[in-house]
């Protein structure tokens, strides 16, 4: 049998506003995320996730309110959360408001302790780690768009592939991120080396290039995020074009 791809609805945050994102630069205000939860949760998404911004530029603690305002509307659609997760107790803390899993992206670079900590307590399967990925003169980097530096990606791998501390990667090709232009294949590429199971978001725009990484074996699912939150029928009719035989399978049927 094989295992059909996810199709995960993002929404980004900041204040706990949701926004439409341009390149880690330029932000939106489109409305309340409960709002956009209930549409995407309406329409049939095999998963919804939030990235709280804000609270990870400002080094605050997880938005715990929206997640359990969101658990409360009893949707059937796990919810994935990250932004402001800086140890175990907030993880804990995020889960128990109402989160199936969670992101983290550079806790797993500077504090790897904490993820350990992290996987110990819910499992390995709970943890998705956060890539975002920029190229630089013809190389690429992992970019840390807080600090705005750019990290060796090749010795990244290295520590990806030797770790079982968590489920899956979500690679986000930063450059492209938010805009209407096309995914760099360099990356996707690139991380042909990588053994994890891999979420790609960002510039996921050309129905050719989506095609081509849902069918490789290491694709686990694709990201969508601001043109999602115009109207039902975008969803829809990504579904139609792209052929919904890819999809529909959810993450959550093969634990």
């Amino acid at each position: 049998m094989t295992i059909k791809k996810r199709f995960i609805a993002t929404i980004n945050m900041i204040d706990g506003l949701a926004v439409q994102s341009y390149g880690y630069k330029k932000y939106l205000p489109i409305g309340s995320p409960v709002d956009l939860v209930e549409n995407f949760n309406r329409w049939g998404v095999d998963e919804i996730l939030i990235q709280d911004i804000g609270a990870t530029k400002s080094n605050r603690s997880p938005n715990f309110k929206v997640i359990e305002m969101i658990s409360n509307l009893k949707i059937n659609t796990p919810l994935i959360y990250g932004g402001g997760i800086r140890n175990c107790s907030d993880a804990v803390r995020a889960v128990n408001a109402g989160a199936d899993r969670i992101v983290c992206g550079n806790l797993f670079i500077e504090k790897i302790d904490e993820i350990k900590k992290i996987s110990d307590t819910l499992g390995a399967q709970a943890i998705i780690i956060s890539i975002p990925v920029k190229t630089v003169k013809k190389d690429l980097f992992f970019f840390d768009y807080l600090k705005k530096n750019f990290l060796n990606l090749k010795l990244m791998i290295n520590n990806i592939n030797n770790s079982n501390l968590f489920s899956e990667i979500l690679l986000t090709d930063a450059s492209n991120e938010g805009f209407d232009k096309k995914f760099n294949m360099d990356i996707f590429n690139f991380f042909k080396l990588c053994n994890k199971d891999i979420i790609y978001f960002g510039g996921l725009n050309s129905l050719k290039s989506i095609k081509m990484i849902i069918s490789k074996k290491k694709t686990a699912a694709i990201a969508q995020g601001n043109f999602l939150t115009y109207k039902e029928l975008s969803y829809q009719n990504f579904l139609e074009k792209i052929s919904s035989n890819f999809f529909r399978k959810s993450y959550y049927d093969n634990i």
